[in-house]
């Protein structure tokens, strides 16, 4: 009976802790709904969404034969089809399919930091995508950006609770050829993960280390039915003006740190000073991973 109470009095405790850890997450999620609803529908469709919508019409074949002529692979299309049928064509239905995703990247940014670095650096990162203007931005249109990167960071997570073995290795092939279905781009993210990996190979072998290369190859097994679809068409692709890197780096920082390029050049000193943050930030990061370096080598 003791023994009973006293385990009836841990779980007690712990409840009220748990609520009281996801308290300040559900009022940045919160926050976060709250910003990208304000004025979801007020504007006009653009081109961009209304591509979107286009392709959203066509039946899923075709869709998918069409988009392997274009930048992006079909998920975001197929969902926004099956989406479109259910809440409508309005301007404020078929952006609130992007505001989902938009609104999980916040939780998902929460348990990725505090699986890398601590529950602190979660929220702050949490309540930093939440604000953002750029994240906000991208909830706010009929693009698969906010899914792009919700994914991204679902998949990267899985992918360290797979080196941990605290997941299942299926949970991680299916978000993230989910994630590679999304965008072209998504393998920006398995460069990282990869590199990741190595570091902790490298570091302290893994348990079960050979799960990692074998959800690699099952990843590349799932693409194998798009890829046949997409390579042939590769080719057929053109651009009209190329794009030199620095201009580039120069409108992606623009549209991180506003959330658009518009009128980019009248903002040239809040940028630097953002880019100047970010160094310092890296900087005294560095300084600070350095001396728990230290530490750890004296107390060993």
């Amino acid at each position: 009976m003791i023994g009973g109470d006293q385990a009836r009095g841990r779980r007690r405790g712990r409840a009220p802790r748990a609520v009281q850890d996801l308290a300040p997450l559900l009022v940045l999620t919160i926050v976060a709904l709250g910003l990208r609803l304000h004025r979801l529908g007020d504007a006009n469709v653009w081109w961009d969404e209304g591509w979107s919508l286009w392709l959203a019409r066509m039946n899923l074949p075709d869709a998918a034969l069409r988009t392997a002529y274009d930048t992006n692979p079909p998920l975001y299309y197929a969902l926004l089809h099956v989406w479109r049928l259910a809440a409508g064509e309005g301007e404020f239905a078929i952006r609130y399919l992007s505001l989902i995703a938009g609104v999980a990247l916040v939780p998902l940014t929460y348990l990725l930091g505090r699986t890398l670095a601590s529950r602190s650096a979660g929220l702050m990162a949490a309540a930093l995508v939440a604000v953002s203007p750029f994240a906000i931005a991208w909830s706010q249109q009929a693009r698969m950006y906010s899914l792009l990167a919700a994914l991204g960071l679902l998949s990267t997570w899985l992918a360290i609770e797979l080196w941990r073995g605290k997941r299942s290795l299926w949970l991680y092939v299916v978000s993230t050829v989910a994630l590679l279905l999304t965008h072209n781009l998504a393998g920006l993210f398995l460069m990282v993960q990869n590199g990741l990996w190595l570091l902790e190979l490298a570091r302290s072998r893994p348990r079960r280390w050979w799960r990692w290369p074998l959800a690699q190859g099952l990843v590349a097994l799932g693409m194998v039915p798009w890829l046949l679809v997409f390579l042939p068409r590769v080719p057929t692709w053109s651009v009209a003006e190329p794009l030199h890197l620095g201009r580039y780096l120069y409108s992606y920082w623009g549209a991180l740190i506003r959330g658009s390029t518009i009128h980019i050049e009248r903002f040239s000193l809040p940028l630097a000073l953002a880019a100047g943050s970010l160094v310092a930030s890296l900087f005294f990061a560095g300084l600070g991973l350095g001396r728990d370096r230290g530490r750890s080598d004296r107390l060993g």
